[in-house]
């Protein structure tokens, strides 16, 4: 038995493979409702223009495997450095608490 089932796309490994993907599709067919998307390590995407074309590749392969009622969100998350006083995607970081609690 499972609450929630969290699927971790990095950006620079292969995440996309096809073996992933049966694995992701196969999950989907019997817990589609449970299923949470993230791209993790988004701060080693160095342009934010790059990173979206990593979400849309992610989004495009998703979209013809997995049959949603609805759309699917894919936040982007990483662990910050404590020594830098901004980052590009800080938006995403309030969304911790929110995955957390996700049911």
């Amino acid at each position: 038995h499972t609450d929630l089932i969290y699927v971790l796309f990095d950006p620079i490994g292969q995440a996309l493979c096809d073996r992933t993907m049966n694995v992701i599709e196969r999950l989907n067919e019997q817990h589609a409702t449970k299923m949470r998307y993230f791209l993790s390590k988004a701060d080693t995407v160095p342009l934010e223009r790059d990173r979206q074309k990593v979400i849309v590749q992610i989004t495009q392969n998703l979209s013809s495997r997995i049959r949603n009622k609805h759309a699917f969100e894919l936040p982007s998350l990483y662990i910050p450095d404590k020594s830098s006083t901004g980052s590009r995607y800080e938006g995403d970081m309030g969304r911790y608490g929110e995955i957390c609690t996700a049911s």
